[in-house]
């Protein structure tokens, strides 16, 4: 599941770790094989993903993911349409597509469990859709509050249901106003600096997962990815995702299937989202190498961390 955003793999490459009962696999692959030696080319990534119990069973819940990508691998998004979550949760699949189709990284399908308290495990399977996103300082208040976000009936509306809360307005000259005088302001109540009154907002970039389900009723969530850059290291781009938050206490997510490709059109040029090299030394006509390494956390146990290597061959 944590190789769903890896931004090149192995050509039919695999790893496979375990802990206790636990077992984690993962099998990727990419298109084209050989890629440049010096710059970048578009690719085309397959993941699957599978979590499971050695001794059947549910696995436990997968809380938080840590995903550090190999430099040669690149995510390139400048003048690609750009999916916020508020269009996109509460929606179904096809209202997800709808509002941000042209912001579409991605496309899969994810099996999972609902596990509700006192009424057993449910086996779900659905949709998944992969989104370039950036995050809102406004996005907070026009999402529901975790408890409130599960699901919605199919009768009733898809649109989200905004908490009341403070408006933010201003009267600092700062903004262009007048002392005494109201003037529109954006800021991010969960800024670390939310004591200023004044406090800037700082929208990054992101990868939105939506997830769509009919059974065993009506649902939707997202997964936002945040996306940093790493300097001074082997890995050049970290991504972390935190579950329970976006599914609810109630979401175990254990399998996965992804296709991950984009290419776009923008000032003339073609783009891709999915970018890759292979670092070969001089002479030599493939490279094998560490890819990403990637992180995964349970609750009540210990953290397990794998590498995902990469085969590449270099294009002639």
């Amino acid at each position: 599941m944590a190789a769903a955003t890896l931004l090149a793999a192995a050509i039919a490459s695999a790893a496979t770790i375990q802990q206790g009962d636990l077992r984690i696999t993962v099998l990727a692959q990419v298109k084209p094989y050989k890629l440049p030696r010096v710059g970048t080319a578009p690719i085309a990534v397959f993941v699957s993903g599978h979590l499971q119990n050695a001794k059947g069973g549910i696995p436990p819940q997968l809380q938080r993911m840590t995903i550090r990508v190999n430099k040669h691998g690149l995510l390139q998004s400048k003048g690609l349409p750009v999916c916020q979550t508020h269009q996109i949760q509460p929606a179904s699949d096809e209202r997800a597509l709808a509002n941000c189709s042209g912001a579409l990284i991605g496309s899969g399908q994810f099996w999972a469990n609902i596990v509700l308290p006192d009424q057993g495990a449910y086996r779900t399977q659905g949709r998944l859709l992969i989104f370039n996103g950036r995050s809102s300082c406004s996005a907070s208040r026009h999402l529901p509050r975790p408890g409130a976000r599960f699901s919605r009936p199919l009768g009733q509306s898809l649109l989200p249901q905004i908490p009341s809360g403070r408006a933010w307005p201003s009267r600092s000259r700062t903004q262009g106003g007048r002392p005494g005088e109201r003037t529109p302001a954006v800021r991010d109540p969960q800024a670390a600096d939310r004591g200023r009154r004044d406090a800037p907002c700082h929208a990054r970039p992101e990868i939105l997962a939506h997830i769509y389900t009919t059974h065993p009723f009506v649902s939707s969530f997202v997964i936002p990815f945040s996306i940093r850059h790493v300097a001074k290291s082997p890995y050049g781009t970290e991504l972390k995702a935190s579950l329970p938050q976006a599914l609810g206490s109630w979401g175990y997510l254990d399998r996965i299937k992804l296709t991950l490709k984009r290419k776009y059109a923008y000032r003339g040029r073609q783009l891709s989202y999915f970018n890759s090299g292979c670092p070969a030394p001089k002479g030599a006509k493939r490279a094998s190498f560490p890819l990403a390494y990637a992180e995964f956390f349970f609750k009540g146990r210990t953290p397990m961390g794998a590498s995902v290597n990469k085969t590449c061959g270099v294009a002639s």
